[in-house]
């Protein structure tokens, strides 16, 4: 006891607990797959729900996304693209299969590499495919306020792309920040998702991630649907 306050019991702690857990999945804040001991280590759940945001790690250097899928047939793609805004939301940067690299300038004005894609990584025998994209948070202009992520098909609809995901990682401590597995969603004859976006009050003010989960049209390399859907969130 505490002060002469008995304590609960062990059987009672974990009666609770498991409740706890039953009212979390069953609220949709994790999943079956959640691995409890990330979730501690990052202090938030693997599982962000659409529409909240929670402050990024003070330390946050790199962060990853890596986005999959599977196909039947002849090869189909989906794009994972990276696209960068401004504080006045004008377009910076866009970076995805065919466009692969965005460069800042360092003080002495030589180009500096800070977000680089994977292009296409295909395992025709397989029949999948996977993307990934890195960034390098130190190295993010000063004047770049948001980095949203993006999943579009090339020549399909979503829902014509098997087992299709992303996920977005802290690459240094490999904690996963956020992901969506778009085979959950009815996502009829739409072409894109605006998965989250990575920003912050002010240049050198604290990143902060939110997730969006916005479903609508457009494909990298056509963005116009993208760009205007974005300006929702910006």
């Amino acid at each position: 006891s505490i002060s002469g306050i008995p304590l609960p019991s062990k059987a009672f702690l974990l009666s609770t607990l498991e409740q706890a857990v039953k009212n979390s999945l069953k609220k949709g804040y994790h999943s079956r797959d959640t691995v409890f001991q990330n979730v501690m280590k990052s202090g938030v759940s693997k599982i962000l729900l659409k529409g909240e945001t929670y402050s990024a790690a003070p330390n946050l250097k790199r962060i990853q996304m890596i986005e999959s899928w599977r196909y039947d047939g002849e090869t189909i793609f989906l794009d994972a693209s990276c696209l960068v805004y401004g504080f006045n939301g004008q377009l910076l940067d866009t970076v995805d299969y065919s466009r692969t690299e965005a460069f800042t300038r360092s003080p002495s004005g030589s180009p500096v590499l800070y977000i680089e894609h994977s292009g296409d990584v295909i395992d025709y025998d397989q029949r999948k495919g996977q993307h990934s994209i890195h960034i390098d948070i130190s190295l993010i202009p000063s004047h770049a306020a948001a980095l949203f992520f993006t999943v579009s098909a090339w020549t399909t609809t979503l829902k014509q792309i098997y087992q299709p995901s992303a996920q977005l990682y802290d690459s240094v401590s490999d904690t996963e920040m956020c992901r969506y597995k778009l085979e959950d969603q009815d996502t009829g004859d739409k072409t894109a998702v605006i998965m989250c976006k990575l920003h912050r009050p002010s240049p050198g003010g604290r990143w902060q991630l939110t997730s969006i989960g916005h479903v609508g049209y457009g494909r990298a390399g056509t963005y116009a649907s993208i760009h205007r859907d974005i300006q929702k969130y910006l």
